[in-house]
């Protein structure tokens, strides 16, 4: 009884997973490695990083010029995170919580386009 209840959860697991998963299937790469890896061919900014990924990692591109961000002019702090400088201040409101009044700031970051905007609080 227990070997059956454990078949039908694993049955039932993997009709999920089927749902979701899809065939791809990459041309444009130095080498496949196995079922699963790929080599890629990597720009020089892009040296310091392995060549090789997992296909769950490899996504179509749909390259837009317009979004594209020179790796050199972005700053990362000691943690290896992107630090942003902000350009324009768009918007401010206060909102109210309960007793307190909150300022809040719609700040346009350098690098990102058009609406893609951040609000900050004081």
């Amino acid at each position: 009884m227990i070997h059956a209840r454990l078949k039908a959860a694993q049955d039932r697991q993997k009709s999920y997973g089927d749902k979701r998963r899809r065939a791809i299937e990459f041309h444009e790469v130095l080498a496949r490695i196995g079922e699963f890896a790929y080599r890629i061919e990597l720009t020089e900014e892009l040296e310091g990083i392995h060549k090789t990924f997992h296909v769950s990692y490899l996504r179509k591109c749909l390259a837009d010029d317009s979004m594209w961000v020179p790796l050199n002019e972005i700053t990362l702090n000691n943690n290896q995170e992107y630090v942003g400088e902000p350009i324009a201040i768009l918007d401010e409101k206060v909102k109210e919580i309960r007793n307190k009044r909150i300022r809040i700031y719609k700040v346009q970051w350098r690098h990102r386009k058009g609406s893609e905007c951040t609000w900050l609080f004081n």
